[in-house]
């Protein structure tokens, strides 16, 4: 039996099929939020969506090599989601928490067998209580 080697437009259709591989959980004025169910979706997401003080995230997982997202969600079945703030919240941040609110504004929670860990745009982890805080100011406490 021959292998199948794909054509160059099907590897780029590959390509970009895995790069929109997200769904978008909600989409308002105040609230953005999205899940990537691939390396390349979480890349793409920390370069555009989810930019912290003009740069790419610094979370593991969206950065060029797919080994942090691949273990997390592949191997360990750890779901990713992927929020931003705007509007109304970033007010509401600000005034609960004055020296925190701006790494609070794009945010990765993930979530395993019910247990959340919430981390900043610049890869800091929240505090439970914060995460608590923060996930009650934006109304998404029981969501996760």
């Amino acid at each position: 039996m021959k292998n199948y080697t794909p054509t160059f437009d099907e590897f780029i259709n590959e390509a970009k099929s895995e790069k929109r591989n997200f769904e978008v959980i909600t989409d308002t004025d105040d609230l953005y939020i999205a899940v990537p169910h691939s390396h390349a979706a979480s890349r793409k997401l920390g370069q555009s969506k989810f930019m912290y003080k003009g740069r790419s995230s610094k979370w593991p997982i969206t950065r060029k090599s797919p080994d942090a997202f691949n273990r997390y969600y592949l191997e360990h079945e750890v779901t990713f989601y992927f929020i931003k703030a705007k509007g109304e919240n970033i007010e509401k941040l600000k005034e609960k928490f004055p020296k925190e609110w701006e790494g609070l504004t794009i945010v990765a929670i993930t979530s395993k067998n019910g247990k959340l860990t919430g981390y900043t745009g610049d890869a800091t982890m929240i505090s439970s209580k914060d995460l608590s805080t923060y996930l009650k100011i934006l109304e998404l406490e029981g969501n996760f």
